[in-house]
């Protein structure tokens, strides 16, 4: 795996946005297969992963938490598409 590599040469990158062409190709160039993976929200599985969440079994990472007032801030950092973890916005 080269330096700094997220996914090993073989991996999958699995996407709920989907997939450009781009993305496809430089995937594709590295040794690694790009899908795209429609979602739509079940009560009952998002019942389980908070189960998991709550029984130490699936870590959530959170990079920042912010207030309602600081919306604009959280959205321009999301923006940024750097961000390694969850934005957090506190009601």
């Amino acid at each position: 795996m080269s330096q700094g590599a997220a996914i090993k040469r073989g991996g999958k990158l699995v996407s709920i946005t989907g997939v450009t062409a781009e993305t496809e190709a430089k995937a594709k160039a590295l040794g690694v297969s790009a899908e795209f993976v429609f979602v739509q929200a079940n009560g009952e599985q998002l019942r389980h992963v908070a189960e998991m969440v709550d029984a130490g079994q699936l870590a959530v990472t959170v990079a920042q938490t912010f207030s309602l007032d600081d919306v604009t801030t959280a959205f321009d950092i999301s923006a940024q598409g750097r961000v390694r973890g969850k934005l957090v916005m506190k009601i």
